[in-house]
């Protein structure tokens, strides 16, 4: 997209920024997207500097705690669908309104950018579709059905490279709209945690085992 990216910056000077340039329901339900986006992308940031980098990461997690370090990855994984599932549901569940992509397009208002945005919208539904389903029938409820059965075949495929198409088009949904108001879009995919990464953990890691391994001869 044109015009200045923007990293992500204190939380309270985006909402105020976010509520100036797109006035009050708009810029809150903006910035309340926005935040849960970011999150989203540190999540993803951690599971892919852990089990998505290259297979000597996994060797040092497996060499420290492999029992542990299977449960954050399965806990990292289906968080992050869970995560992708909301964003992409209904804007009502049992009759409450939900935090999503498609509360935009109730507010926005009616016309060109409206319309685009509810295409991308569309797109960003479409692709997170296996993962919402996946959700329904493994993640937050189990299927009696594939649970006595064991035909757990009938999943939907899930992949990284499916959570990636999906966190892109959820990035083009949020930037769609802040270039329009803000001249700005926000590069989610820069998220860097207040105190430190898994980078920084895999590094502490192999130190250690680099230690052990001197102390050994």
């Amino acid at each position: 997209m044109d015009g200045k990216v923007s990293p992500i910056i204190d939380a309270d000077q985006v909402k105020e920024k976010y509520i100036e340039r797109m006035g009050k329901p708009l810029g809150e339900l903006f910035h309340a997207l926005w935040g849960d986006i970011a999150l989203l992308h540190l999540e993803w940031q951690q599971y892919r500097q852990l089990y998505g980098t290259n297979p000597e990461r996994i060797d040092i997690l497996n060499r420290i705690a492999p029992s542990c370090f299977y449960i954050i990855k399965e806990t990292l994984w289906n968080n992050t669908l869970l995560h992708i599932s909301r964003l992409t549901d209904k804007v009502q569940s049992c009759g409450k309104p939900n935090l999503c992509l498609r509360q935009l397009v109730q507010i926005l208002p009616k016309g060109s950018l409206n319309q685009e945005v509810d295409k991308l919208i569309i797109i960003a539904e479409k692709r997170a579709e296996p993962i919402r389903e996946l959700r329904n029938q493994f993640i937050a409820h189990y299927a009696l059905n594939l649970i006595q059965e064991h035909n757990f075949k009938l999943l939907p495929k899930t992949s990284r490279k499916l959570v990636e198409d999906v966190l892109e088009a959820i990035r083009n949904t949020m930037n769609c709209v802040e270039e329009r108001y803000c001249q700005a879009t926000t590069e989610y995919k820069i998220v860097i945690g207040a105190f430190g990464d898994a980078d920084d953990l895999l590094v502490a890691l192999n130190a250690f085992l680099e230690t052990k391994q001197i102390e050994g001869k």
